[in-house]
């Protein structure tokens, strides 16, 4: 079996951002787990895309693709007040692992700041031949963030966890992603990782979760990424979402868990309508609405706002 991982690199520099510790974890890890599968039998490609900026973030022993094209700053303005942040297309960086690896049977796709347990690929490639998954998804494990030097990464792995519950590496075969509809979404902001697991739930033979077993981890849980929920760039790729929703609603909601997978964004979408509306009585008024069946109109109050798309 032939895997092929790609992940985005970045130049950390603000001493005080989690990558500054979580990217070299990531890297190393990913190298360490590559060396088992390799005693297995596994053939592992690591594979990186990054900007100019960014090269000198990636190790001597991964690919490098050629240059990211442009980034969601490309794409829409952003709002008064939201900080800018070069994040690139979805696409464009799954577009570069199928060049880097033409033969992998497999691709995962993963987030810069999780990290990998030692048996990561073993356990990956266990579950395609022995267990006939196709498509899936592995839940991170969040752990304790006081070891955050490389040199402890023995230990980290050895910290106890716990299950996230949301979802940051996914596992596909490489003939389905050409069926795949992502649209224009940026990575680093919701919901990406839905509208990834959309597109692999109904493109999929099989579709599976592990979110039980220890396979990656994650270094604490701040969340910083809520901040900017009402951000131009989050609603540009919420937007994104939407529109793979009304054209694919069918398949969807054929399927128990991208059913399952929708209705509960929807009603995050309303959650964060609810905890953002001011005055907050007037936030109340809507959770109510919420609780009498009002749902689906009180998360429309979030999508009616659009992001402007800046001119090409």
């Amino acid at each position: 079996m032939k895997i092929a991982h790609i992940v985005n690199p970045v130049h950390v520099t603000n001493p005080q951002s989690d990558l500054s510790y979580a990217q070299p974890l990531t890297l190393a890890s990913m190298g360490q787990a590559r060396a088992v599968a390799a005693e297995a039998g596994i053939d592992v490609r690591l594979v990186a895309c990054t900007y100019e900026e960014d090269r000198g973030e990636i190790p001597p022993d991964f690919i490098e693709t050629p240059l990211l094209p442009d980034s969601i700053l490309e794409h829409v303005v952003g709002g008064p007040g939201d900080a800018p942040r070069k994040l690139p297309l979805l696409r464009d960086i799954l577009d570069r692992l199928l060049t880097a690896a033409p033969d992998a049977d497999y691709l995962i796709y993963s987030n810069i700041d999780i990290g990998l347990q030692p048996d990561f690929y073993v356990e990956v490639a266990r579950r395609i031949e022995d267990s006939g998954w196709r498509a899936f998804s592995i839940m991170r494990h969040t752990v304790d963030d006081t070891l955050r030097s490389v040199d402890d990464l023995d230990r980290i792995h050895a910290l106890p966890g716990e299950a996230h519950g949301g979802y940051s590496c996914f596992v596909f075969p490489r003939t389905d992603l050409e069926r795949y509809d992502l649209g224009e979404v940026c990575i680093g902001i919701q919901p990406v990782s839905i509208l990834l697991m959309l597109n692999m739930i109904i493109n999929s033979e099989r579709f599976d979760e592990e979110n039980t077993a220890r396979l990656c981890f994650h270094l604490g849980d701040e969340r910083a990424w809520q901040a900017g929920v009402f951000d131009a760039y989050h609603l540009w790729n919420e937007q994104h979402l939407d529109a793979f929703q009304t054209a694919e609603s069918k398949r969807i909601l054929a399927h128990p868990l991208s059913t399952r997978i929708w209705r509960a964004y929807q009603r995050r979408r309303s959650g964060w309508v609810i905890h953002n509306t001011r005055p907050k009585w007037l936030g109340q008024i809507l959770k109510l609405v919420r609780t009498l069946g009002g749902e689906a109109w009180v998360g429309s109050k979030y999508r009616s706002v659009r992001p402007k798309p800046r001119s090409r």
